[in-house]
């Protein structure tokens, strides 16, 4: 009976997973599920949900694992006396349980096993798909690359990253520096791998493994200028690390993407846009590099704001960055987000803001003082904030020219001066291939009027 009971459990699993999602589900949604869904959904949702959170929220998977069983073992304790019904609950609530803290049924166990299957194929011709040496080759790389990562060490990750990756890696590791910033990962430990996916191709340089990486670390963002913990986060995370074969037979890593970065989010169309700029493109980049200083992101907070399709890459020798910037995104007003161009600049201009006039023109001034400028037209049309009158005078972008064209473009784009950093900013804009481009060509004439 126990035995059919399970199966009878994992049938239902899709049915679970949807009113789950749906916050209750509608009418319809249980169509097909048969007997028994009921109880077993009012044993496995609960208990999966507090597992889920245990998972994320708890450190340790063995403290997690310890209070989360003997919830449920109380809970599916107290169903037991209320006969079959009760038995059905009590069962359900324990696989709930295993299913929130081990992801029985998650997606990676079932590529998994398709991955197995293709791995099994390909080692029967080839001996580099062996997984105990996949899996020895990725936790090398783990480690290695958590060291080199933490002490900004690029000329080390040429070894083990492939040629685009180690680029990318440089740029965010120079986005770091000029931000004031360094991220340091302690005491990494793999808790589990599962190859997920692999390519064997004829042409052994298009071989390709996707392993997923669950693990613990205590991973540290720091502000570089006074030594001050700015972030830290020790929970369990799971990560997807992508190997590419060379043509000398070693594996290089040449991606890792976070098992939390929304599907949604990536944008095919962005990343062909930025590989046509020899630019990299990352769907998310978490918070390593949003800002806290300036009137934009003063309402940035770090564990809530997204900055997401970020862009970045070299022009004229010089770091540019392209993102969208979402301050709350929980927030009940969806459109408030922002496309951003970002460049650093050689010298300070204190805190600077020039924005089209508004009624509530006070609002995102906090300490600065306003100036007017000496063509009538431009102040019928702008505003200027600054922190330093001296300082903002000499900023070369505050010139007719400039905000003609400014005012050109199809949407609105304001700049504001944090100190070296430019920020040039279209507000509740959409993240498309033609906004990135409108907001590349302003960044490149501000070069050109900067004599960058």
């Amino acid at each position: 009976m126990l035995n059919n009971l399970i199966i009878s459990i994992a049938s239902h699993l899709p049915f679970i997973e949807f009113i789950g999602r749906a916050g209750g589900g509608g009418s319809g949604s249980g169509g097909g599920s048969g007997s028994g869904g009921f109880e077993i959904a009012l044993g496995y949702l609960p208990m999966h949900f507090i597992g889920s959170i245990f998972r994320k929220k708890i450190p340790s998977i063995s403290i997690a694992s310890v209070l989360g069983w003997i919830l449920a073992i109380i809970y599916a304790i107290f169903w037991f006396n209320f006969g079959i019904i009760g038995f059905i609950v009590a069962i359900a609530a324990l696989v709930g349980m295993g299913a929130g803290l081990y992801n029985w049924f998650d997606k990676v166990s079932k590529m998994a096993g398709a991955a197995k299957k293709k791995q099994a194929l390909a080692l029967q011709k080839d001996g580099a798909w062996d997984e105990t040496k996949l899996k020895e080759q990725v936790t090398a790389t783990f480690n290695r690359y958590q060291s080199d990562w933490s002490n900004n060490d690029s000329a080390s990750m040429q070894q083990y990253l492939t040629p685009g990756y180690l680029y990318h890696n440089q740029l965010m590791i120079l986005a770091l520096r000029q931000l004031g910033r360094k991220n340091t990962v302690n005491q990494p430990k793999i808790d589990q791998l599962n190859l997920i996916d692999i390519n064997d191709s004829d042409d052994n340089t298009q071989d390709r493994f996707v392993m997923a990486v669950n693990a613990t670390c205590v991973d540290d963002l720091y502000d570089t200028t006074n030594n001050k913990l700015i972030l830290r986060d020790n929970k369990p995370f799971e990560e997807y690390w992508c190997f590419a074969r060379t043509a000398d037979n070693r594996w290089l890593l040449d991606s890792i993407t976070q098992s939390t970065e929304d599907p949604l989010m990536k944008n095919d169309v962005l990343a062909g846009f930025a590989r046509s700029h020899n630019y990299c493109y990352s769907p998310d980049w978490g918070w390593l590099l949003l800002p806290t200083r300036g009137q934009l992101f003063n309402s940035g907070k770090f564990g809530t704001s997204d900055i997401n399709n970020h862009v970045i890459g070299v022009y004229n020798n010089t770091l540019i960055q392209l993102y969208n910037y979402i301050p709350n995104p929980n927030g009940s007003d969806k459109s408030n987000n922002y496309i951003i161009a970002q460049v650093t600049l050689p010298k300070t201009y204190g805190n600077i803001i020039v924005r089209k006039k508004r009624v509530m023109s006070f609002i995102g001034t906090k300490g600065l003082t306003r100036m007017k400028m000496e063509w009538g037209e431009f102040n019928d049309r702008y505003e200027v904030w600054a922190s330093d009158m001296e300082r903002a005078t000499s900023f070369e972008l505050l010139n007719p020219s400039f905000m003609v064209k400014l005012q050109e473009l199809p949407f609105e784009v304001n700049i504001e001066v944090v100190d070296n950093i430019v920020y040039l900013y279209g507000a509740k804009t959409k993240a498309t291939p033609e906004t990135y481009e409108t907001m590349l060509s302003i960044l490149y004439q501000a070069f050109k009027e900067m004599r960058m």
